[in-house]
This record gives C-alpha cells, structure tokens and sequence, in this order.
C-alpha cells in the first residue's frame, strides 16, 4: 500500500484550492463580460470567426448611420421639390388667368404681383439649407447659397453634380440644383426664375399688346411645364432612392442579427449554466479549504494517534 505522507496531502490541497480559486475567477469574468472566449487561446477558431463577426457588425453600424444620414437629406429634397411643384402649379393657374383680354392693366399687374411672390419664394427653395452647413440643391457641394442674383440674372454658383453617401448601395445627399433649376441646361440655358421675371414685367406692362402677352405667357407656361416635369422626375427619383434606402436598412438589421447571433453562439456565455458551474466550483472550493485546514492542523502526534 502506498503511504502519501501530510506533506503530499497538504501540497495537493493547496494545488486543487489554487485550481478552483483560478475556475472560480474565470466563471466570473464570463458572467461579468458575458464572453466566455476571453483569451483567444481559449479557442482559436471560435474567437477568430467571433472576430470577424463583431468586425462585421462594427461596418453594418458605419453602414446604417450613413443610409439614416441620406434618408434625412432625401426627405428633405422630396419635399422642397414637391414645394416647388406647388408654385409651378399656382404659376400655371395664374398665368392662365392672366392672359385674358377682358383683363385691364390693373388686373394684370394684380396676377403680376402674387406671381413676384412664388417667385421669389422659388429662389428661396433654391437655396435652402439642409440645416447641417449645405445646402439641399447645392450639386457637388457648397458652403454658401448656390444661386445668386447678378445683373446678368441667375448664377449657379457651386459644381453640377450630386453628394452620395453609402459603401455597399449609394444615396443621393444632394441635388444638381443647376439642372433642375435649369440655369445651364434646359430652358433656353435660362434659369426657371428669370423667365417668371419676364412674365412678370410683361404683365406689369401697362401698354403691353394682347398678342405680345399671349406670346409670352404662353412661352413661360411651356417653360413651366418643363421645369415641373423634371421636377418631377428628380421627386421620383428621390421617392425611389428613399424606399431603396428603407430595404437597405432592413438588410443591415438583419445581418446584424445574424452577426450577433453568431457572436452570442460562439462566445457568447450561458448565464444560467455558467451560474450553475460558478455554485459547484465554489462548493467545491470550500470542501477544498476545510480539508486543508484539517490537514494542516495535524501533529505528528495526533497523527499517531
């Protein structure tokens, strides 16, 4: 029979006490972190695969804050473009009226006055702010008013273009406000604003020819047909690039669920279980010490004994 002298017994306890006071550290780093992969080591694969996860999920969030940035600055745009449609629609119908030969100067310049203010109204459109430094129609990008009034009429003062934002699926964070208001392209190379100012000084034109007005009010009602149209077309465009935007939102979710749940599986810490071994580690922890401790306490006598 083999003899393990106190020594052997004392030294052995110490080593199991070490071992659970080491078992019991570890369960409650998992219970506190919720991660039970807390060295790599633990298991090199898990933890590389938890890795790429988490890196996945860290570009998702990048993703997603991007896609809300250029929700924010479509909803913006389809509603100054819808604002803009408004007045070209109020423009039309005083227009129509307008031109009429029963009308009498004092009429004309009445229609001329209202058709100044969804003049000027448009311009302020035009130029409006989106409330972060830019402006909604500001093209490639500007830190000032896009459009200014000069003796030569409407100058467009920042880069044609548009802003995107987004990795995966590009969105629109601006609008090329010189094509849509027409200051380079369409209408003659004429922005939609000076050709609401030639109508409105024809109307306040107290000896103007009736034909002369319908010749011109008949011109700004085509142009304003055009200008609405692609007014349109840009809204639509927008209201597109919003409900792509929307499904873009829902794909990174769901990824993100996915990712977590990747996480959660490969490193992630069974609460109730590790609770469960964190009891047991202890019981067996204090069994441990009371066994030391009788041990310990042994004389060679009581040994004997």
């Amino acid at each position: 029979m083999t003899r393990i002298s106190t020594a052997q017994m004392v030294s052995q306890s110490i080593d199991l006490i070490t071992q659970r006071q080491a078992e019991i550290g570890e369960l409650q780093k998992q219970i506190a972190t919720g991660n039970k992969l807390l060295n790599p080591s633990d298991d090199p694969a898990a933890a590389s695969q938890v890795e790429r996860s988490r890196s996945e999920v860290a570009r998702l969030d990048v993703e997603s804050r991007m896609i809300g940035f250029a929700q924010l600055k479509l909803a913006q745009a389809e509603s100054a473009t819808g604002d803009g449609i408004d007045i070209f629609q109020r423009s039309r119908e005083l227009l129509l009226a307008a031109n009429n030969d029963t009308n009498s100067p004092e009429d004309r310049a009445m229609y001329a006055q209202e058709l100044r203010g969804l003049r000027d109204e448009m311009f302020s459109i035009a130029n409006r702010s989106d409330g972060m430094g830019g402006y909604i129609f500001g093209g490639a990008g500007t830190r000032q008013e896009p459009f200014v009034e000069g003796a030569a009429g409407i100058e467009f003062r920042a880069d044609a273009g548009v802003q995107v934002t987004g990795s995966d699926q590009s969105f629109m964070t601006s609008v090329d406000g010189r094509h849509l208001f027409g200051t380079s392209t369409g209408l003659g190379n004429e922005a939609i604003f000076d050709i609401m100012d030639r109508a409105i000084d024809t109307l306040e034109d107290p000896g103007i020819a009736n034909d002369a007005l319908h010749d011109v009010v008949n011109d700004t009602l085509d142009s304003i047909d055009e200008a609405m149209n692609r007014f349109s077309g840009v809204r639509a465009t927008l209201g597109e690039q919003m409900a792509a935007a929307e499904r873009a939102l829902e794909s990174i979710a769901n990824g993100e669920a996915l990712a977590s749940e990747r996480i959660a599986e490969l490193g992630g810490v069974d609460m109730a279980e590790a609770i469960s071994a964190l009891t047991a580690k202890q019981t067996e922890m204090d069994a441990a010490m009371q066994t030391y401790a009788q041990i310990s306490g042994l004389s060679l006598f009581n040994y004997i004994r």
